[in-house]
């Protein structure tokens, strides 16, 4: 959690995370398992808004965020797509 600060903060994100990792997954699936759950609650923060009473406005938000965020790779991937937001699946 040192590489996600914002999940030791909550402490049910953060034990929902060290359950994972007491069963004994590996460092990576740990990273892809808590690396959604970062980002919520960083967005939640930003917009002082408590995870534990967000509603499904709140939500809408951060899943329109997701799908409208530039592509990591930056404008250089060639794909049909158009380089911007994460896929459905992903979402």
């Amino acid at each position: 959690m040192a590489k996600r600060p914002v999940l030791a903060r909550n402490d049910h994100a953060a034990t929902w995370l060290q359950a994972w990792e007491d069963l004994g997954r590996a460092p990576r699936t740990l990273d892809a398992y808590a690396r959604g759950p970062a980002e919520y609650l960083a967005l939640r923060e930003r917009e002082a808004v408590d995870p534990l009473s967000a509603g499904r406005p709140h939500v809408r938000v951060f899943v329109r965020e997701l799908t409208s965020r530039p592509h990591r790779r930056g404008v250089n991937v060639v794909s049909i797509e158009s380089g911007v937001g994460l896929a459905n699946a992903t979402i």
